[in-house]
């Protein structure tokens, strides 16, 4: 093997280079990784656009899957066997912090704190990951479904922030990768889903995949009239937004009913003030969570669904896969709006 690999990075705003890496060497407790496949999530794009201006060069990719090549000192070769396919959570826990102890490792005092590492971004040939957060597959398994094992996860700890009853109104709102996923989740949990989404395609596509009840246009003139005859005037016990426009989140919060959950799942750029109805929020005894990330835990299920089959995102949710060498317009066409993941393919 040799000790050079190559990776996709992020130069200079809307640029991007193939580049040359060492292969990283793996610690006692790292799993060494052959990237299969990888995809762009809207942190990658973020950091494209300098929207979020990280430091650059930058190599991203936490959405990926790939293959065991080597593992650490540490490690049993019986508990991850090479060839083993896998996914695997990038995020580093300290596992000391009070967040951590209080399990919560997406708030760990340090995980925000670390900058790029060399060898641990999926966007890469190889990379590395530490044991505890490396999930195994059976080898038949696609790894194109794998990948989704990430974003899943982040959908899955967004759920835990409340619990699902068999019957409840849940709604969602976007139809993009996330919110078809949240409402696939939903499903399986037994809620009646409906999705409000402007884009008549996107509505349309969830309604064919049958991951939703109803599908409803966030600008039509009779909105409001549609969502009290789907929940008889009762609104939505969840209320899961996905769109991270202020206008909408001021919209998505009057869907909350009387007791009921609002859940914001990804960050407004820039940021900007949002005018609510704290009032309705006191006296409806409504509940507001934010989610950040995914928990081991929920990795975990995420990979056991995907396993099973219960939930098959590659086949309507992954909208091009690209070689590395066609890196600057796989870039440029996840920014489109007709698409849903871009991802790279590394090997056959």
């Amino acid at each position: 093997m040799s000790s050079k690999m190559k990776a996709i990075c992020i130069t200079a705003a809307k640029q991007i280079e193939i580049i040359d890496q060492n292969i990283p060497t793996p610690g006692p407790t790292d799993v060494l990784i052959r990237v299969a496949t990888s995809m762009l999530c809207t942190w990658e794009q973020r950091v494209f656009l300098q929207i979020m201006p990280l430091p650059l060069p930058f190599v991203g990719g936490h959405e990926f899957a790939g293959e065991i090549v080597a593992i650490g000192s540490s490690l049993r070769e019986e508990d991850f066997p090479i060839g083993s396919r896998c996914a695997a959570a990038l995020t580093h826990n300290c596992g000391v912090c009070e967040n951590c102890r209080r399990a919560d490792g997406t708030r760990c005092k340090y995980t925000h704190d670390l900058e790029y590492v060399e060898g641990r971004s999926g966007l890469a040939e190889y990379v590395l990951a530490d044991a505890k957060n490396t999930y195994l597959f059976p080898n038949d398994i696609s790894y194109e479904r794998i990948m989704f094992t990430e974003p899943l996860a982040c959908v899955i700890t967004g759920q835990d922030k409340f619990n699902i009853e068999l019957g409840d109104n849940v709604v969602i709102q976007g139809a993009g990768i996330i919110g078809i996923m949240h409402a696939q989740v939903a499903m399986l949990k037994g809620a009646v889903v409906t999705i409000i989404e402007r884009d008549e395609q996107r509505r349309q596509n969830a309604l064919n995949m049958g991951i939703c009840d109803h599908a409803l246009n966030s600008e039509a003139s009779d909105l409001w009239e549609s969502v009290d005859k789907i929940t008889r005037g009762k609104r939505f016990e969840i209320v899961i937004n996905t769109v991270a426009i202020p206008s909408v989140i001021a919209q998505s919060i009057k869907l909350c009913s009387e007791n009921g959950t609002y859940l914001m799942f990804g960050k407004v750029f820039p940021d900007e003030p949002i005018a609510i109805d704290i009032n309705k929020i006191q006296s409806s005894n409504m509940k507001l969570a934010g989610t950040m990330a995914s928990e081991n835990r929920a990795f975990l299920r995420a990979a056991k669904i995907l396993a099973a089959g219960k939930i098959k995102p590659e086949t309507a949710l992954l909208s091009e896969l690209h070689p590395i060498t066609n890196a600057q317009q796989a870039f440029e066409n996840s920014l489109l709006p007709t698409t849903f993941r871009v991802g790279f393919k590394f090997f056959e």
